[in-house]
């Protein structure tokens, strides 16, 4: 009598493209949130303005701004007028502490 043995590993590496696309946009939606939750709001324009673009397989961005919210880089950074109140990269850098769980949430299924 035989066993005959079967690999999932092309399955799994067929999967894994698309859960590795599902942890990045996981993350930049987690930033996201952690960004508006950090950001000072006067008028809340730039609050609503901060929003994830899928800019490519597994590549996403969060950006903070549009035409009515232009002045995201002035409150992040500061300017000879204002001091810097940092929202993006701090939300970044908690963000970046959560990558692990997030990832093994997203992987578990595999």
């Amino acid at each position: 009598m035989s066993a005959i043995y079967k690999s999932r590993l092309p399955q799994i590496e067929a999967e894994l493209v698309a859960k590795m696309d599902a942890v990045a946009k996981a993350v930049a939606e987690r930033t996201e949130q952690a960004a508006e939750e950090r950001v000072v709001v006067a008028t809340g324009r730039l609050k609503g303005a901060i929003h994830t673009d899928h800019t490519g397989e597994g590549e996403y961005s969060v950006i903070a701004g549009d035409n009515n919210a232009f002045y995201a880089h002035i409150i992040e950074h500061g300017s000879v007028h204002v001091g810097a109140r940092p929202f993006l990269v701090p939300a970044l850098e908690q963000v970046r502490q959560e990558v692990p769980a997030i990832a093994k949430t997203v992987l578990r299924s595999l």
